[in-house]
């Protein structure tokens, strides 16, 4: 997921006279903020009250497409880029705890092998 959150910032920039929409769903019990899909709209020049978040365990199942055995634990993004002849869509579907851990891990190693300033990083500068 990191990997792609780095692509899109690195390519943001070129969609930016494109209509671009981002809708995001977690689970419904999620209350902090969805820092993945305000990335991806800094990344791609969409202002964050325009993300659409779905918290609906119907909506995500049915329309979306996540397992009824993980609308407890999801992350679902779904970019759109468009203009009158052409559209680009992104999604990513990240289901269970699973993934989660194996993100960590790869973040862990990779801080391990730089010296670090006292600062704040944002985690896609390991990438």
């Amino acid at each position: 997921m990191l990997k792609f959150m780095a692509m899109v910032l690195q390519a943001g920039e070129g969609f930016k006279k494109y209509e671009r929409t981002i809708l995001e769903s977690h689970q419904s019990t999620k209350t902090s903020e969805a820092g993945t899909a305000r990335s991806l709209a800094r990344s791609l020049g969409i202002e964050i009250n325009k993300i659409e978040s779905i918290r609906d365990p119907a909506i995500q199942e049915n329309t979306l497409g996540i397992p009824a055995s993980h609308l407890g634990r999801h992350a679902f993004h779904r970019i759109k880029i468009k203009d009158d002849s052409a559209s680009i869509t992104l999604e990513s579907k990240v289901i269970g705890p699973a993934p989660y851990a194996v993100g960590l891990s790869e973040i862990l190693r990779i801080v391990m092998t730089k010296k670090l300033e006292a600062r704040v990083y944002d985690v896609l500068e390991f990438f």
